[in-house]
This record gives structure tokens, C-alpha cells and sequence, in this order.
């Protein structure tokens, strides 16, 4: 792990910072590049990629605040000596900024008359592959550590981003791999002409994935409910959700799938 990255002097930058604004340079580079090979406007990609890092940025804090909601003081908000610890910049719940970011951007979308499936079906990928590099910078910054493990690859973070650390298990990195491996997919998909199933298999395989690599997390300041953390029961609503929604278009009697197989 890498907390901070030395440039030159007594000048310094956050590993988990600096990974965050590769991923984004990165993931919405190449998003960009794809929609222009593909002949998209390429601008309605980055317009709305701002709108969802906007969404994501919101929900995503607002989110991590609720889950450590014991831990601030209120009355003490407005001290200027008070260490605003849970008000940290690194303190972001992905799904909730997932959940923000999806709804702004499919509003902008009507509101800028942006096909929103064209966007999804071909620049998708970006998210993932921009989130991979966020989870190398938790690493970098000992955050969303995981649980004690003593086998391969295990990793003690130093004492003063861990007190009282002990073997752990690289979440962070497993994660970044899968999500790594899940942009590929999307992309070679978009490729074919089943393309049209890129936004459900993101949401499909993330949330899978989340779930399970949540057994794998340690810092349980998350919050844990009924023994599974928060992550896990939205990552169980949103896929419920989505298998619900498939069901309806795709196999129910009278569905519109149906109807236009029939037509």
C-alpha cells in the first residue's frame, strides 16, 4: 500500500486520489474514443458521464455518512476544532453513488434528448474499468480492508492507517481484477449484436460479485444487518430488481418482448 506518492520536495499526492483520477481519465477516455470509432457523438458520452460522476459523487458520500451516522456529532458541526474523520473525502459507498448517478443521468438524458441505450450499450464499460482503478487506490490507502487471513498474497497495512493490524486479505485488489475482467466483458458484448443486454449484465454481474466479495470485507463500520452488510441487501434489491424487470420483458404472456417476437 501506497497512502501517499512522493512528486518532488515536500510535495505529496494520495495514492487513493490519484488512482480515482486515473480511472476517470482512463475509463471515460476510452469510452470516448469507442463512441467515436463507432460513429456516436462521442460528446453526449462525456456530457453525460458528467452528470453521473456528479450523481455518483452525491450518493455515494450521502450514503457512507448514513452508515456512520453514530459517529459524527452534530451539535459539533460548526467547531472548528472538530475532526470531521467520517466528513473524509475517502469515505464513499460505490452503491449509493451507483443508485444517485443512474437516476440523474437518465433525467439529463431526457432533459439534453440523449438516447441513453446507445450510451449504455457502447460506453458502459467505462464505469467498471474506472471503478477497478478505485479499488487499487483503497488499497494504496488501507481502506475497505479485508478480513484477518494468514494464506497467499495476504497484506498487513502499517499501524498508523490499521491500529492494531494484522494479516489481511487484498479485497481491494481481488475486487479491482473483477471489476477489471467485468469492463472487458461489456465491451466485447458491445461488440456483438446482443449489445442490447450491456446494462443489465453490468448491474447482473456487479451485484453478484458484490455480495460475495463482501464476506471478504473486514472493516465493518459499513454496518451489518441480520448478518450481511448494507451492500449486500442493496446489491440483493437492485438484483431482484433487475430480475423482476426481466421477467416481465422477456418471459410473462403478453410482455412487449413477446409481442414484438409475435409481430
Amino acid at each position: 500500500m501506497l497512502r501517499y506518492i512522493h512528486l518532488w520536495g515536500n510535495t505529496f499526492i494520495g495514492g487513493y486520489g490519484l488512482m480515482i483520477a486515473l480511472g476517470v481519465v482512463i475509463g471515460v477516455g476510452l469510452g470516448y474514443l469507442v463512441m467515436r470509432r463507432r460513429g456516436y457523438d462521442a460528446d453526449d458520452f462525456l456530457l453525460l458521464s458528467a452528470y453521473g460522476g456528479l450523481g455518483a459523487m452525491i450518493g455515494a458520500k450521502a450514503l457512507f455518512l448514513w452508515t456512520v451516522r453514530d459517529y459524527i456529532d452534530p451539535s459539533r458541526l460548526l467547531d472548528p476544532t472538530y475532526e470531521l474523520g467520517a466528513l473524509a473525502p475517502a469515505g464513499f459507498v460505490f452503491l449509493g453513488g451507483f443508485c444517485c448517478g443512474t437516476v440523474l443521468v437518465a433525467i439529463m438524458s431526457q432533459v439534453h434528448g440523449i438516447s441513453l441505450s446507445t450510451i449504455l450499450q457502447n460506453g458502459l464499460f467505462a464505469l467498471p474499468l474506472a471503478h477497478g482503478f478505485g479499488r487499487i487506490g483503497c488499497f494504496l490507502g488501507g481502506c475497505c480492508y479485508g478480513i484477518p487471513y494468514e494464506g497467499p498474497f495476504a497484506v498487513t497495512f502499517p499501524e498508523d492507517i490499521i491500529p492494531g493490524s494484522v494479516p489481511r486479505f487484498p479485497v481491494q485488489l481481488l475486487s479491482a481484477l473483477l471489476l477489471f475482467i467485468l469492463a472487458a466483458v461489456l465491451y466485447l458484448v458491445s461488440r456483438t449484436r446482443h449489445k442490447a443486454i450491456v446494462p443489465w449484465l453490468y448491474v447482473s454481474l456487479y451485484c453478484i460479485g458484490r455480495f460475495f466479495v463482501e464476506f471478504l470485507r473486514g472493516d465493518s463500520i459499513r454496518g451489518i444487518y441480520w448478518g450481511l452488510s448494507l451492500s449486500q441487501w442493496i446489491s440483493l434489491a437492485i438484483g431482484l430488481g433487475c430480475a423482476v424487470f426481466l421477467i416481465w420483458r422477456h418471459l410473462l404472456p403478453g410482455s412487449q418482448a413477446q409481442g414484438e417476437s409475435r409481430a
